[in-house]
């Protein structure tokens, strides 16, 4: 038998529901069909969702008048595969549904295991599974409802040809079609029609089963055009939608084009009246304005005239002054006031016993700590009274060098203030003894303004000077110096000179904040003026100032029993001596080499590397060995074999990377270079130079604590310090020092520091080294948890501009209370921004196993993503971070933003990297991010300086033709 489409006129009828879902809207011709060719007693459909299949078959049971009872069962809540949803879909199916079809159909809300209590066994004739479709749902509700069956049973099932994602409806038709006769439509996602039932009409739906393959393509592609015609209807309902959607929206937005026109004529209009009185006002307050100019430039001529008077009036009262102080001097020097001061120390305690306030027999300005002494004299202000506080720095004083223009009566005050304080600092008189010592009072001070110096550790750009003038020339001078500042010490420089004649001598003195200070100066030719300077005097609140002229015999005590006070203090810091002598004698190859060292620490040789004292220090002894000059006296470097770089493989990893770093330097060198750790048995006294990177990790971590045994032999052992000397690793770490024969540091300030102690330290900057660059120039992130936020294109491809980086700032780096607080303060601004920020615990040392720790690989991967490397210091000191600054930023052509760091003799501020106050980094970062064209010249030309002018190999080569 053969079946005929043509008898099934019901299949060309059309849907009157067609809804956006149109997954089943191809197959409703079938539907038609089947309802007219098999005329269920029952109809059940598993899976409604909006209802086009089963309303289609709701219209053919109305229009051919069936007596079939339709059942339709959802949860109408979604699923997985289809998406969840609310109240919405139900309650509009049901609007539509029960005015057409409640006489005959249901819509039960309800899973589909709990709707088979509805039916009773062999009832239903018709059943459609439309709900989950994966394999084990499908089956499940296909052997769960086939005892409902009867037997006239046809089970429709739909999406037979999907088999992407978790459908499986295609796996369970393939092995029902084994046990039951069934048919295909493969369009649509695919329909299966399944007789279950053994008793169906040859007439009927029995053609369809018996319809040779042949002719059953015909019947598809017959049923599939009809299904087109309903698709292409569906489609133009939709877009005739859209089109009304989409005019309604046009005609919306002209009504607003409309109201918005009328309010900006409107503006307009309010706003042209408004500027032409602004501008009224502005010609009114211009005409008033250069009348006020005028007569503030009268006033102030005035001012300059009075202000010059006045300063004749001061300089005749202080040359009253002086001579009356010099013949106070030489009353005091007499042989009456030195007798009879016996007398007048009883006459002192009296008045205090009767309750009157006496006088002292000197006058000092209040002193709360004495002066650090280095020559082994004690200063005038060792009787200082030390009861009294050190004056705080006074807002309300305005003492800067910046006068304000507008305001000559408050330049006149802020002048005639400065110069009175500068005058009460100084101390007026000192214990003295006749032919010995004797304080020196300047006859005039001023204060003048000076460019800044490379020594002053501010960066304020305006420095100042303190010019102290004397009626006497003198030969030695003590200067002790103390001011009120706040933050870290600093550094300045005290210079004597006649006057017209320049400055002859220059010294370095560094300050603590309410500290006083003492510097030798010896001025051959005489003096007879002194200049400090400063930073500036915007924050430097002068304390005291103490002149004290030496004379022959005191210096010839200081020259000569210094040495002792210094053999003293050694043998004090070291209680067993012997031992260290030991060592010496073996490392320096005899008794000629141990009485030099023993010389150079007493004082009574001068080193052979020109090493300067404890109080002179800077860049001449912790980095002279770079200029050229010194690398030609000494010649170059000696030839290095062998060289052991050591490290701990128990502290944190990137004291790896810079031993790598030194080992790359070496090797530059030609040397062979065996790295160790704490672990190894390799023998010191078999190597050139052994180099150990982090002492403060190798000699406490593990089996650390038995090498300086074994390095006691070496005669070449350097130190290369990565602490910062605020923390308690570098005060374990310090005896260890002072063991070897020199001691490296990445950081400028703290070589100065440990060469004023008394070591032999050195700078050492970790400068460019191409196997860094080699070893880290993968294009992709690894995996890592912290990554986990990236989107995968950031991690697998490198951009190829700077302006194509996808992270704007980047920082890693341990948590502490003043990041913290940083972060939290502008986290408002970052989130403005593609920002990578990492604050991992730092209480540990990172080691590679923990998930914690981004290795060097992961850094470097992620700066070359980064426009901007962000240093933020860990607490208040500005330590400078070599490693986030110059390896992980600088030499990675990546801009640096950073806190405000101490001074580098390799680096500069806001030309290698943008050095700010840490408060304006968020405003710095914006500069920038603004202009990447000008972020990628600025990083670009701090890595060609870096690159070109200072190589490891380079700096390792005239250190050692120093050493």
């Amino acid at each position: 038998m053969k079946f005929n489409p043509l008898a099934v006129p019901m299949a060309l009828s059309f849907p009157h529901r067609l809804t956006r879902v149109q997954s089943w809207q191809g197959l409703l011709p079938i539907a038609f069909a089947l309802m007219q060719l098999h005329r269920p007693r029952v109809f059940v459909e598993l899976g409604t969702h909006r209802g086009d299949s089963y309303c289609a078959f709701c219209q053919a049971v109305e229009t051919l008048g069936l007596e079939t009872s339709c059942n339709a069962v959802d949860t109408w809540a979604g699923d997985p595969q289809a998406g969840y949803y609310d109240d919405s879909i139900y309650d509009e199916l049901r609007a539509y549904h029960d005015p057409l079809y409640s006489r005959f159909s249901r819509l039960i809300r309800g899973t589909f295991d709990e709707a088979l209590a509805h039916f009773s066994p062999g009832s239903v004739d018709l059943l459609h599974i439309d709900g989950l479709h994966t394999y084990d749902a499908v089956r499940h509700d296909f052997e769960s409802w086939l005892p409902k069956m009867s037997r006239r049973g046809v089970v429709l099932f739909h999406d037979i040809s999907v088999r992407e994602r978790d459908f499986g409806v295609w796996r369970l038709w393939e092995e029902l079609i084994q046990r039951y006769p069934g048919r295909a439509f493969r369009f649509s996602n695919g329909l299966g029609v399944l007789a279950v039932g053994e008793a169906l009409d040859e007439d009927g739906l029995g053609a369809w089963f018996a319809t040779d393959e042949a002719a059953w393509d015909e019947v598809e592609r017959w049923f599939n055009a009809l299904g087109e015609r309903v698709l292409g209807e569906s489609r133009r309902h939709i877009l005739e939608d859209e089109i009304h959607k989409l005019q309604g929206e046009l005609a919306d937005a002209g009504e607003t084009m409309r109201r918005e026109h009328e309010e900006w004529a409107r503006l307009s209009e309010d706003k042209a009246g408004e500027i032409a009185a602004l501008k009224e006002a502005f010609e009114r307050e211009t005409g008033l304005a250069a009348r006020l100019i005028e007569e503030k430039e009268t006033a102030l001529l005035g001012a300059l005239t009075e202000r010059d008077a006045l300063r004749n009036r001061l300089h005749s009262v202080e040359v009253q002054l002086l001579r009356s102080r010099r013949a106070l001097a030489m009353i005091r020097d007499t042989w009456v006031w030195r007798v009879f001061k016996s007398l007048r120390r009883l006459e002192a305690r009296k008045q205090r016993w009767m309750g009157r306030r006496g006088e002292s027999g000197a006058v000092f300005l209040p002193a709360a700590a004495s002066p650090a002494v280095s020559d082994g004299v004690a200063s005038p202000m060792s009787s200082a009274r030390a009861d009294e506080p050190v004056p705080a720095l006074d807002s309300a004083m305005d003492l800067s060098l910046d006068t304000d223009t507008s305001g000559a009566e408050a330049a006149e005050a802020r002048g005639a203030a400065l110069l009175a304080h500068l005058q009460s600092c100084i101390t007026r008189s000192s214990r003295t003894l006749p032919g010995w010592r004797r304080a020196l009072v300047p006859s005039r001070v001023s204060v003048d303004g000076v460019e800044s110096r490379p020594h002053c550790w501010s960066s304020v750009e305006g420095g100042a000077a303190l010019v102290f003038d004397f009626d006497e020339r003198f030969e030695r001078l003590k200067v002790v110096v103390r001011l009120a500042f706040p933050g870290a010490p600093v550094r300045v420089n005290v210079q004597l000179g006649l006057e017209d004649e320049g400055w002859q001598v220059e010294r370095p003195l560094s300050l603590f904040p309410g500290e006083a200070a003492l510097v030798f100066l010896r001025a051959r030719d005489g003096a007879n003026r002194v200049r400090v300077l400063l930073p500036s005097m915007d924050c430097f609140m002068p304390v005291q100032f103490a002149f004290v002229e030496v004379s022959a015999p005191e210096a010839f005590f200081m020259r000569h029993f210094t040495p002792l006070r210094r053999t003293l203090g050694l043998l004090r810091r070291y209680p067993n001596p012997f031992g260290k002598a030991w060592r010496v004698y073996r490392r320096e190859g005899g008794v000629g080499g141990f009485l030099r060292v023993l010389g150079q620490r007493i004082g009574w040789v001068k080193p052979a590397d020109a090493m300067t004292s404890p109080l002179e220090g800077g860049e001449a002894s912790v980095f002279g060995y770079w200029s050229d000059a010194d690398e030609v006296k000494r010649g170059e470097a000696p030839v290095v074999r062998r060289v052991a770089v050591g490290v701990s493989s128990l502290g944190n990893f990137f004291m790896r990377e810079i031993a790598r770093i030194v080992e790359g330097g070496f090797q530059g060198l030609g040397a062979d270079v065996v790295c160790f750790d704490q672990d190894s048995t390799l023998q010191p006294q078999d190597f050139d130079w052994v180099v150990v990177v982090a002492p403060h990790e190798f000699f406490l971590l593990g089996e650390g604590v038995s090498w300086p045994a074994k390095l006691a032999g070496a005669r070449n052992v350097l130190m290369l310090n990565t602490e910062q000397p605020q923390t308690q690793w570098f005060a374990a770490c310090e005896p260890h020092l002072r063991e070897a024969r020199a001691v490296l540091d990445m950081s400028y300030q703290t070589a100065l520091r440990l060469r004023a102690s008394g070591m032999p330290a050195y700078f050492l900057p970790l400068g460019y080294e191409a196997g860094f660059e080699e070893r880290y120039s993968a294009q992709a992130l690894p995996e890592h948890e912290a990554f986990a936020s990236l989107r995968a294109c950031v991690r697998e491809t490198s951009p190829a501009s700077y302006a194509e980086r996808p992270i704007d700032i980047l920082f890693v780096g341990t948590i502490s209370p003043r990041r913290e607080r940083f972060f939290a303060r502008h986290a408002a601004w970052f989130a403005r921004y593609n920002v990578f920020i990492y604050l991992p615990d730092g209480s540990r040392p990172f080691v590679n196993e923990e998930a914690r720790t981004l290795e060097f690989e992961h850094l470097t991967g992620l700066i070359r993503r980064s426009k901007i490397v962000l240093n933020v210091h860990r607490d208040e000191h500005p330590y400078l971070e070599w490693q986030r600054v110059v390896t992980l930023g600088i030499l990675q052509k990546t801009l640096v933003v950073s806190d405000h760091c101490q001074k580098s003799p390799v680096i500069e501020a806001n030309v290698d990297y943008v050095d700010g106050p840490l408060e304006a980094l968020p405003a710095l970062c914006e500069y920038y991010l603004s202009d990447p064209e000008r972020a990628r010249q600025f990083a670009e030309g701090a890595y060609a300086r870096l690159r070109e002018g200072y190589p490891m190999s380079r700096i390792l080569r005239r250190l050692l033709a120093h050493l």
